[in-house]
């Protein structure tokens, strides 16, 4: 019974996400005319965790699609059981993954990988690779969501 519950939940909310996905779909807007979409993130800064426990480094939950992270053996040790089995089932430490798409709520983000789109991740297993730029961080779908909440 322990595993049932876990695995259902990991079912159900990865069938919320990808209904949510799939509507979110219709509502990306094309690139400007002559406009390169900038999706490609060719440049990078490399993320460098400020924090004493490993464990509270985290992705940017306002990923854009083409951000690159990566789990670290602490970050593998975040969130509830079924998340951390879900991260040992399909990811690899230290293997760099590339963000499909996060959808952000009131009390965590999911995220689905370009490598793995029919399964949810937390984000909180997840650490970024580079930084992304505040201004890209703006034009994220969700940005506008929780006003107040960008620090």
């Amino acid at each position: 019974m322990k595993l049932i519950l876990p695995t259902f939940l990991s079912i159900l909310l990865t069938a919320l996400v990808l209904a949510c996905h799939a509507s979110a779909q219709v509502e990306k807007p094309a690139p400007a005319r002559g406009a390169a979409a900038d999706t490609n993130h060719s440049t990078c800064v490399p993320f460098v965790c400020q924090e004493q426990n490993p464990s509270r480094c985290t992705m940017d939950i306002y990923a854009l699609e083409g951000h690159k992270i990566h789990v670290t053996e602490a970050s593998a040790k975040n969130g509830y059981a079924y998340q951390q089995q879900l991260v040992a089932q399909y990811l690899v430490i230290g293997k760099v993954y590339t963000v499909e798409r996060t959808f952000v709520s009131s009390s965590s983000t999911s995220v689905l990988l370009k490598e793995f789109p029919k399964t949810s991740f937390n984000s909180v297993n997840l650490v970024d690779v580079c930084v992304q730029s505040a201004n890209d961080r703006k034009k994220h779908p969700d940005w506008d969501r929780y006003p107040g909440a960008h620090i």
